[in-house]
């Protein structure tokens, strides 16, 4: 029975969100409404944003089943992502007759909502663009499936995707030319692709962190740690566990065993101790005949190095120790660099980086390295093979 519940669960971990966006054009015709929730329902879609609503006011209510959210209303869902919030903001870009001015303040209202999010959460920004990226691939920002020729608009989506880190995902998937264009115009002349889902990539990254760590725990053997001396080997450690089976016996033939097993750990490790001196002593005589002087001082380092004590107290302006941290911490950050508060955003964007670079990094990754918080290590990443290297050069 729990092998069962752990499946559903994480079968409901695993399971795809459908997310998409629509142009409708209005939803005030009678049925329109229906409509809408026909075609979710056929295509199975969990979250849509919609564009050119033209309902009047702000609302949130329920329609069989569908919540409905519209004019801008203030987030009320109390349905929460796990293991992190997703945010979801819907956008509507005035058309090529508006002043480039007027396209660059919505672009600056966009980003002050997207500063109130957390960091660490899942963004998706979803809605029509009025713009065109077309199919030319932009590094970490386009894939190749867009439609048509980039144009003006669409380069200003792509800049702003590059200051956020955002993707746009509906470029990043084959599909046909039949199914990427979103607006036609009337009498069927021309086709365009304007509706696009902006994505913090986070949720690629946590898919394939995922799929690299349940592969580890099925196929690798984990192994705990001993935090010993470098001289202290599996023998001496199999001497302590014995040792430690008899510490607390009190009868006589208990506490001999004990004193015997304590001479031994202490001889073994005395002996071991000498014979890695010995070798690491020949090991840096070695580098130094051979000119390999930084390897040479790294081993000597071993044997002299100082430890110096850490800081374990701020002190403020006047002397005193501070202890309420943030707060105390802003205080005399203010007062040691001025009080002005300055807001600067300044976005460098670096070249594309070329897949042989990838690879090349890739190799030189050093072995036996901690892992960070997703506890992926080096190792791991080198192992990746064929659709796990593409998805992870797409990420950086």
């Amino acid at each position: 029975m729990d092998t069962e519940k752990n499946k559903l669960k994480e079968k409901n971990k695993l399971r795809k969100r459908r997310i998409r966006t629509w142009n409708v054009r209005s939803l005030g015709i009678c049925g329109k409404l229906e409509n809408l929730k026909i075609e979710m329902e056929r295509l199975k879609i969990d979250i849509i944003g919609i564009s050119e609503l033209k309902w009047t006011g702000k609302g949130d209510f329920w329609s069989e089943g569908y919540r409905i959210i519209f004019s801008g209303d203030e987030p009320q869902s109390n349905r929460k992502t796990k293991p992190v919030d997703t945010f979801i903001l819907q956008v509507y870009m005035p058309t090529s007759t508006h002043k480039d001015e007027e396209i660059e303040e919505i672009y600056e209202q966009i980003n002050e909502v997207i500063e109130m999010t957390n960091k660490k959460s899942n963004l998706i920004v979803l809605g029509d663009w009025n713009a065109i990226v077309g199919e030319s691939k932009e590094h970490g920002v386009t894939g190749t499936f867009g439609l048509g020729k980039r144009n003006e608009r669409g380069h200003m989506l792509i800049e702003f995707c590059k200051e956020r880190t955002l993707v746009i995902t509906n470029t990043m998937f084959p599909q046909p030319i039949r199914r990427r264009y979103i607006w036609t115009m009337s009498g069927g002349r021309a086709r365009y692709q304007i509706d696009y889902i902006l994505d913090n990539d986070k949720v690629e990254l946590e898919k394939l962190r995922h799929t690299i760590t349940k592969a580890a725990e099925k196929h690798l053997k984990f192994t705990k740690e001993m935090h010993t001396k470098p001289w202290i080997n599996n023998e001496i450690i199999d001497l302590i566990e014995k040792r430690r089976k008899y510490k607390n016996t009190v009868s006589e033939e208990g506490m001999s065993e004990y004193k015997k097993y304590k001479n031994l750990v202490n001889r073994e490790a005395k002996k071991a101790k000498e014979e890695w001196l010995n070798n690491t002593c020949k090991d840096i005589d070695s580098c130094l005949t051979k000119g390999l002087r930084d390897k040479a001082y790294k081993n000597i380092k071993r044997f002299f190095r100082e430890y110096k004590d850490k800081a374990t107290i701020l002190r403020g302006i006047d002397g005193k120790i501070i202890t309420e941290g943030k707060k105390k911490l802003e205080e005399y950050t203010c007062g040691t660099m001025g009080h002005r508060k300055r807001r600067c955003r300044a976005v460098k964007y670096r070249k594309p980086i070329l897949k042989e670079e990838f690879e090349t990094a890739l190799n030189e990754l050093k072995h036996n390295k901690a892992t960070g918080i997703d506890n992926i290590s080096g190792e791991m990443l080198k192992a990746l093979e064929g659709q796990g290297k593409e998805i992870l050069f797409k990420i950086i």
